[in-house]
């Protein structure tokens, strides 16, 4: 995949523009017969759009804590789940499932797609006790498996959190 992605950078500088055909390309979703460029271009809007939408829910923290979960946590998580979704332009769904499901990050996006569900049933739920505050930790769970799920395209990056939490966590009190 790596490879593939190179060759797509390289066609990228040396200015082919042609849209990718799907029996020549099988990074790409084959239904989207879409130029490096406009990849590119769906990617960074599909991401920008999620970051607005995640950054934009903080706003609705107000009617979270007046007992109405859903605008923040509908917002938050539409955000992620765009934000996520955008390298689909590039790989095609089938490779961003088999991605994200690969043994080494399997438990961390397992954790974050059943925090997804559980954060919108939580919000449209509303006869939950206490339900604000478990959406909170929802959401919570979620940014989390996120962020672990996020470390692991990062060589060495889980090891690294690993030993820094060891540090500061697990430290004996010596004086």
């Amino acid at each position: 995949m790596l490879d593939k992605l190179k060759w797509q950078k390289q066609r990228l500088l040396d200015g082919d523009d042609a849209p990718v055909s799907p029996q020549n390309e099988t990074l790409s979703c084959p239904s989207l017969d879409l130029s490096y460029k406009e990849r590119l271009f769906g990617c960074l809007l599909c991401f920008l759009l999620g970051m607005v939408l995640s950054l934009g829910s903080t706003v609705r923290l107000a009617q979270l804590v007046h007992g109405r979960p859903a605008p923040f946590a509908v917002c938050y998580t539409l955000g992620n789940v765009l934000s996520l979704g955008c390298t689909m332009f590039f790989v095609g769904p089938v490779s961003q499932c088999q991605s994200m499901f690969h043994a080494k990050r399997r438990y961390s996006a397992a954790t974050y797609v059943v925090f997804i569900g559980v954060t919108l049933a939580l919000c449209f739920s509303p006869n939950v006790p206490h339900r604000a505050g478990l959406v909170v930790l929802s959401v919570l769970i979620q940014f989390c498996a996120l962020w672990w799920y996020t470390l692991s395209y990062i060589p060495y990056a889980r090891a690294a959190v690993k030993g820094v939490a060891r540090k500061f966590c697990c430290q004996d009190d010596q004086v």
